[in-house]
């Protein structure tokens, strides 16, 4: 088989996994900006904003100037421009007292025209709320004073040029009349006729204007006109607070903290280096899993598991295809942990015991010196085993002991000496495995991790098959990869995987390796490795 190095599309429930193991990244953040809009909504200085409107009525004396948007008999852009221009502000600031100051007055206010409409809405924002609402009062009453005083302005200065200009055609009129009286010829009587009658009709168009102008005028300069335009509706003193506003505030920092909080989570994740479930696994390694028990409720505990419970089943069916992928005759398996940690020792167990049901007889070796767990899940106990074999100083049937109330399983202790030194001799596990072969139709080894001292691959060369276990959210990528590729060098078949969740009841947490550990790993890998041509790997493997 081949390693896969390199991650497949995601799909959605890895994206559900993400978020199951990063979840309190996540709701930290939502926290945090949830937090923090709550801050600023506390902190930030409250302004309050009140609206006026003034209703702009369209003078005798304006003509139709409308420009943009705004459409009529006024030009409400040119009004609205001045509302915000520094005399309104400065007249809205004699009104308030100098409380504010004309720049503050201008840099205040908003000014708005309602589509199709000859309204101004005057907002004006202030620090108190009695205040925003006098001063939205007062440049309204500012822009109708200068609206007046402007109006009631160029309507004088058209009054009197009507008025000079009707004088002078008065003056005309008079001496054409004086001319019409003298003796003159026909055609100049009648030119002189035709002149006076034009300057007749001129002083009569002037005396209409001029009749309309002045009463216009009285009414503008009249206290409290209406004439120019008026307040619609006076500003209202505001409830609450125009900023902060905490309805935006407060979602906008939770959906900030959400979007902060998953791509740190999924940051986080990726980071990692860890395999968290069997899908990493295939993902990653492209290694098939035969038994995954790595849900958040799937733990298996350190004890021998009843053959009737869920886990206990999927055990029956891993002992049921391990056994049909060896084949007849007598077969040793090699059950290799990536990480340190009790899950091997827990596997190695329950395999053993669901082997035996299903096809008879199984010798168990524990072959990592550390490891004693599975010896004492199976009734077993330590003392002398694998040591005291490796070193001749005792036979396999007067070691291997029988397992606790399961028919047709023997366990092999790591025992009492170093067997980790031991397991340098080639020569002395060779001739081991052919004693172990000899003793049971399947020999169950567990070895130590690839990793530590222990010589997993002096077994691993002289199996039949190995299943690699991984520790969900422990074994790291780097870790497995190397695993898998020590074994394919030496040319050890891989059943695959048998995926795990990390027992709470971990003999030693296994720890992140640092870079030259896993040089170290790299640069002994060769040494296990067997020449070319034959090796007692295949000697042994033959024998079947």
């Amino acid at each position: 088989m081949t390693t896969s190095t390199g991650a497949g599309p995601l799909e959605l429930v890895d994206y559900v996994g993400v978020l199951r193991r990063r979840r309190w990244v996540v709701l930290v953040a939502v926290c945090v900006g949830l937090l923090a809009g709550g801050v600023v909504v506390a902190l930030v200085p409250k302004a309050y904003t009140a609206s006026a409107s003034v209703y702009v009525a369209a003078l005798a004396s304006e003509n139709n100037q409308a420009t943009g948007t705004t459409t009529g008999t006024v030009d409400m852009d040119d009004q609205a421009q001045i509302v915000q221009s520094q005399a309104v502000a400065q007249t809205a600031a004699n009104l308030l007292g100098h409380s504010l100051s004309a720049q503050a007055v201008r840099g205040a206010l908003s000014v708005s025209v309602p589509a199709n409409t000859t309204v101004l809405d005057i907002d004006c924002t202030a620090s108190k709320r009695a205040r925003a609402a006098a001063c939205a009062d007062d440049v309204a009453a500012a822009y109708l004073t200068a609206r007046l005083t402007s109006a009631a302005s160029v309507l004088r200065s058209t009054l009197a040029g009507l008025q000079a200009k009707s004088t002078s055609l008065a003056q005309e009129i008079g001496t054409l009349t004086a001319t019409l009286d003298r003796p003159s010829t026909a055609a100049r009587h009648i030119s002189t006729q035709l002149e006076l009658n034009g300057a007749n009709a001129q002083l009569n168009a002037l005396a209409s204007q001029i009749d309309a102008a002045v009463p216009e005028l009285a009414s503008l300069q009249a206290p409290h006109d209406t004439l120019a335009g008026h307040l619609l509706s006076a500003a209202a003193i505001p409830a609450g607070p125009s900023t902060p506003r905490a309805q935006l505030l407060l979602p906008s920092g939770l959906l900030a903290g959400l979007i902060v909080g998953l791509l740190a989570a999924f940051l986080a994740d990726w980071r990692d280096g860890r395999l968290h479930d069997s899908r990493d696994v295939e993902r990653f390694l492209g290694l098939p899993v035969l038994l995954s028990l790595a849900g958040p409720r799937e733990a298996i505990e350190a004890r021998l598991l009843s053959p009737r419970s869920a886990a206990g089943e999927a055990f029956a069916e891993l002992a049921q295809y391990a056994a049909v992928s060896l084949g007849e005759g007598s077969h040793v398996l090699l059950l290799v942990a990536v990480s340190s940690g009790s899950a091997a020792s827990v596997i190695a167990a329950n395999l053993a015991a669901a082997l035996a049901r299903a096809r008879g007889e199984v010798l168990l070796v524990c072959a990592a010196p550390s490891e004693t767990l599975s010896a004492q899940l199976l009734g077993a106990g330590d003392g002398r085993g694998l040591a005291e074999l490796l070193a001749a100083s005792a036979a396999v049937s007067e070691l291997a002991r029988p397992a606790s109330g399961l028919d047709g399983v023997r366990v092999i202790a790591p025992g009492v000496d170093d067997a980790g030194a031991l397991l340098d001799r080639q020569g002395e596990v060779s001739r081991l495995m052919v004693e172990l072969r000899a003793q049971a139709r399947y020999v169950i080894i567990q070895a130590p991790p690839i990793g530590e001292r222990g010589g997993a691959l002096s077994f691993a060369e002289l199996a039949d098959s190995a299943i690699v276990v991984i520790e969900a959210s422990r074994t790291r990528r780097a870790e497995a990869v190397e695993c898998l590729r020590r074994l394919q060098r030496i040319d050890t078949p891989i059943l695959g995987a048998a995926v795990v969740a990390a027992s709470e009841h971990a003999e030693r947490a296994s720890a992140a390796p640092a870079a030259t550990d896993l040089e170290s790993l790299s640069a002994r890998s060769g040494a296990g490795s067997p020449p070319a041509g034959a090796s007692p790997a295949s000697e042994q493997r033959g024998a079947r």
